[in-house]
């Protein structure tokens, strides 16, 4: 009979093994502890994942309720600056300035913004603002007639 000798190691596993355990969601325990150490875990991650999930969720719905004012009333896309400006130059602009393109130019450059678009928000005010005095004047007007 042949003497063998059986070594025990104070080594922790082998890091493959150690490895897969942690992407499977196990622990691993550290070498002269007590207790198993849930740094290397993933499992405890998942709230990151899910937060990701959320906001991109919520920013590709904001941006389709942004398409969507787009698709409605194209005269709500863009800044609305050279418009504006061609506008007050007297050429005339249909229903450039109702209140349907006042809502969609909100609604729109509101949910472009918390979607996570670069929208200036000098343009979209300023082409409000004009729909805004439109509207108070054409009913400061129908006002007066009575």
């Amino acid at each position: 009979m042949t003497n063998s000798v059986i070594t025990v190691s104070s080594e922790p596993q082998s890091r493959k093994s150690s490895m897969a355990k942690v992407l499977l969601g196990g622990r691993h325990s550290c070498p002269g502890r007590r207790h198993s150490c849930p740094r290397r875990s993933l499992r405890g991650h998942s709230h990151y994942v899910l937060l990701i999930a959320e906001s991109l969720g919520f920013a590709a719905a904001f941006s389709l309720v942004a398409w969507a004012c787009v698709l409605c009333v194209p005269q709500s896309r863009g800044s609305g600056l050279p418009q504006l400006i061609a506008y007050l130059n007297g050429c005339k602009l249909r229903m450039f300035t109702s209140a349907r393109v006042l809502a969609a130019k909100f609604v729109g450059a509101t949910c472009a913004l918390a979607g996570g678009f670069y929208c200036g928000p000098e343009g979209p005010i300023i082409h409000m603002g004009g729909c805004v005095g439109k509207l108070l004047l054409r009913a400061l007007y129908h006002t007066g007639r009575r």
